[in-house]
């Protein structure tokens, strides 16, 4: 008997349009696990604000965040697999960054956590994403003279957010880097921002269902997804799953179509077929 794991992006797929997790998906999720459903999130997030928002799931396996960068055991609250960047790339990354003058976020592993490294935030959309993240989940961020005096070589990633025409270029031009894998894709809640995450070549959502397969000897997987930094964990996936509201590329790669994330889809498809 085949031995099924069900895992789940956040952002767009199962949680609403307030980025968070409806009564009814906690609930029924919640009973469903206790039932035997194998089911884990597989996110851009990062560690703490997926801690956050999943607080309330009874979750028994590991989760993969960062786009599969980090797996971790949110029972015991420790990291379970990472992927630094390689060395010889983080001046690439910050040079490639401060020629196209866009914003970026620098996360460094640290006693178990994140610290997230910024340089002089010089707008309001900037500003408020950290305020943001240090009122909701106390997210610890360090601001900097310049990021090239950052601690350790245990950097994970880089964030860059902005307008498509600003950072499509950084994209295109840390794309030829060997080494880095790099995520573009629009934020789900503001149409006009798009993110550009900047990760060790080893380190993608498929990655992530792999860890799964191997490590935790799922021999069926199948995956719930809605944007570009899913497609990595769709090709890995024996089954994918797009919520009605996925971008069109994503949705042409579909297996199966719910319904939209702010509509609990993910949730009532699992309960369809349990």
């Amino acid at each position: 008997m085949s031995k099924t794991l069900y895992l789940s992006d956040l952002d767009g797929t199962l949680l609403n349009k307030s980025g968070g997790l409806s009564d009814f998906s906690r609930d029924k999720l919640n009973e469903m696990i206790r039932s035997g459903l194998n089911f884990s999130v597989v996110t851009g997030r990062r560690i703490t604000t997926s801690k956050f928002v999943l607080s309330a799931l009874d979750l028994k396996l590991p989760i993969a965040v960062m786009n599969g960068a980090v797996i971790f055991d949110l029972l015991n609250d420790e990291c379970l697999q990472s992927f630094y960047l390689p060395k010889n790339t983080i001046s690439v990354i910050i040079d490639t960054v401060k020629k196209y003058k866009n914003t970026c976020f620098m996360d460094e592993f640290k006693d178990n956590d994140l610290v997230v490294y910024h340089e002089a935030l010089t707008n309001e959309r900037d500003r408020g994403f950290v305020a943001e993240r240090k009122r909701q989940v106390n997210m610890s961020f360090e601001q900097l003279d310049s990021l090239y005096d950052a601690g350790s070589d245990n950097k994970i990633s880089f964030s860059i957010l902005g307008g498509h025409d600003l950072v499509k270029p950084v994209c295109d031009t840390l794309n030829k880097e060997p080494g880095l894998s790099c995520t573009f894709y629009k934020d789900v809640y503001n149409s006009d921002l798009w993110y550009l995450e900047v990760y060790s070549a080893n380190a993608t959502k498929g990655t992530a269902v792999s860890y799964y397969r191997d490590k935790l000897n799922f021999d069926k997987i199948v995956c719930f997804g809605d944007n570009l930094n899913d497609m990595p964990m769709f090709h890995a996936a024996d089954v994918k799953v797009c919520v009605e509201n996925s971008m069109a590329e994503v949705l042409e790669t579909a297996d199966f179509v719910c319904g939209k994330s702010y509509e609990d889809g993910v949730v009532k498809w699992l309960m369809d077929r349990g």
